[in-house]
């Protein structure tokens, strides 16, 4: 009797897995994502967006994996200031940064995004240092879903102090 209970008692157990792990693969997930900027207190920081010329001329872009991209830019002041990025999203994501392509200084002005990884709908936070100089900056920031397949990228241009 005792080894019929547990018998019965692993196969229960083992219908109940199955049923619990059971993925109908026949409908795959989508993977979605979409970003936009505001300011501090909520203000949605106006962006342009990127032509299809620039968005195909970055290497990054080129990748086959990547089957929806996004891309905007926005000019901030010669203040300093922070921001906040907004992510919606139902997977993984990062936030990389990369500087203009032929610059030579690095992007200490711009803030590493923090946090720069999370998952699902998600707020970050980045900041940039007054700019100084009489010439505008410009960096990018690319936000990634984990499996590569969604790509936003922000062309961040600071004006300079004219």
């Amino acid at each position: 009797m005792k080894n019929h209970f547990l018998f019965l008692f692993y196969l229960f157990t083992a219908c109940i897995l199955f049923i619990a792990c059971n993925n109908d693969s026949s409908t795959p997930n989508t993977v979605v994502m979409d970003a936009y900027l505001t300011d501090m207190e909520d203000n949605l920081i106006e962006s342009y967006p990127i032509n299809e010329q620039n968005m195909v001329a970055d290497t990054i872009l080129r990748s086959t994996k990547l089957y929806d991209i996004k891309g905007d830019s926005i000019v901030l002041s010669n203040l300093a200031s922070e921001f906040k990025i907004h992510i919606t999203t139902n997977a993984s994501w990062r936030i990389s940064k990369q500087k203009a392509w032929g610059s030579n200084s690095s992007i200490t002005w711009l803030a590493n995004p923090k946090p720069i990884f999370g998952g699902g709908n998600s707020v970050t936070m980045s900041s940039v240092r007054a700019n100084t100089s009489k010439t505008d900056r410009r960096a990018y920031l690319y936000i990634t879903t984990g499996d590569s397949t969604c790509m936003k990228k922000y062309v961040i241009l600071q004006k300079g102090n004219y």
